[in-house]
């Protein structure tokens, strides 16, 4: 029998090879939160883990591999929670993207540390910046789902891409719940965040709703990091 289908303890080798990486990954998740980028060191996330070295090296090449795959883990949780807020909610368009937007909001409330992941630390490390930038085209689609609206416009000459304003509502949303996270609006609530989330994004795509968006929002799952 090939040794990559023996089992031990009645899980496969491939089983446990994917049980070790998600055991390094949540390691560095904590090593990052607490100590930045730069503390995310091989022998310490092996020993948070409880795994030896050289497994570390059998899932990522470099310690920025492991960085990667910290960023895509925390995004693709955030494009889950929006995905399921957004299908739980039955109304228009905007009650929609607004569940989507809380739900993004709290999941970032509920833990701080992932928003330094996502907003920092990323200077030299190319593979980090573009697993980030990635997942916000990723979320700006969902936006633009969310509205109904065609990613490629309607070719008007002169009209600003939709994808362009999507993404520069991401950009916003983004920097508006990190600073609400910094405490610089301590009289809003996180609904009252995303209230204006919600309606300044609408407002940068305003007539382009009124003429196209129906109240029936199709938004399919963005699909998570791929596995090894």
């Amino acid at each position: 029998m090939p040794t990559s289908r023996r089992r031990y303890n009645g899980k496969s080798a491939d089983q446990r090879s994917r049980e070790r990486r998600d055991a390094l990954i949540s390691a560095a998740r904590l090593e990052w939160t607490s100590h930045g980028a730069d503390g995310v060191r091989v022998r310490r996330v092996c020993a948070r883990a409880g795994l030896n070295d050289r497994y570390f090296y059998q899932q990522f090449p470099h310690t920025d591999d492991l960085l990667v795959a910290v960023v895509e883990q925390g995004l693709a949780e955030l494009r889950e929670v929006m995905f399921d807020a957004a299908v739980a909610c039955e109304g228009s368009p905007r009650d929609r993207m607004r569940a989507g937007i809380l739900a993004y909001f709290e999941h970032l409330g509920d833990d701080p540390g992932l928003m330094r992941i996502l907003t920092t630390d990323s200077a030299g490390r190319p593979g980090v910046t573009g697993a980030r930038l990635e997942s916000q085209r990723s979320i700006a689609r969902i936006v633009l789902q969310y509205l109904n609206i065609d990613e490629g416009g309607d070719g008007t000459s002169g009209a600003m891409d939709p994808f362009a304003k999507a993404m520069y509502c991401v950009g916003g949303a983004a920097a508006l719940v990190e600073s609400w996270l910094a405490d610089e609006f301590p009289r809003m609530s996180i609904g009252e965040l995303a209230d204006v989330a919600t309606d300044s994004t609408l407002r940068i795509f305003g007539e382009t709703i009124h003429a196209g968006a129906s109240t029936t929002v199709d938004v399919a799952p963005h699909p998570g990091p791929a596995q090894p």
